[in-house]
């Protein structure tokens, strides 16, 4: 099997003949199993497809999230993964325990999401269940994130003295000596894609 292309040279294109995207969406489904040793085995019929190309298509931008729509148990979250994998996105999901707090969201989010995405300038897709926001709250913090990029009093001062310290070695190698806060929340607002499925 020939490697498809390399996430620096993956351009989201207008394709007309369906065969062709086909064929396209089958070998990135086939390295997808290979890298992350799954078994994947999507039914590519034309609605999904679809679906694949348009949630790529936000998770390729910056600052792109999406709500999705539909069922328990139509694809929402696989169709997301093979997009996430596609667009180069790690993905994240929320922790499954039976009595997760918002002290848990927030730690899981901070940890697998954020951190990821602002110190390292990893592109990150969290995907969040309706099942997953056992709490309203939850939905307030992801508020928070699509406004600002940041959860309000997430951090604690020695936290925040870590991001400080990581973020000068990120400016050093940008060229950067100042506002590096701002560029720790420009670069999750940048990375970090938020998916509602």
């Amino acid at each position: 099997m020939n490697r498809v292309l390399s996430i620096e040279d993956r351009l989201y294109e207008n394709i007309n003949d369906y065969e062709k995207l086909l064929k396209c969406l089958g070998d990135y489904m086939a390295e997808y199993n290979i890298d992350l040793n799954q078994n994947l085995d999507l039914v590519l019929f034309r609605e999904a497809c679809q679906h694949i190309c348009r949630i790529s298509r936000i998770l390729s931008q910056p600052r792109g999230s999406v709500l999705l729509i539909g069922v328990g148990g139509c694809g929402k979250q696989t169709l997301t993964k093979m997009a996430s994998y596609i667009t180069g996105c790690q993905i994240s999901s929320l922790g499954s325990k039976k009595n997760y707090t918002q002290k848990n969201f927030r730690e899981d989010v901070a940890q697998d999401s954020i951190k990821p995405a602002g110190l390292e300038g990893k592109k990150i897709s969290l995907i969040i269940t309706d099942n997953q926001i056992t709490n309203e709250i939850f939905l307030e913090d992801i508020n928070s994130l699509l406004n600002s990029g940041e959860i309000p009093n997430l951090w604690e001062s020695e936290d925040k003295d870590e991001i400080n310290r990581e973020m000068r070695e990120v400016g050093k190698k940008l060229g950067i000596n100042e506002g590096l806060t701002n560029l720790f929340i420009q670069r999750v607002r940048d990375n970090m894609h938020i998916v509602l499925c």
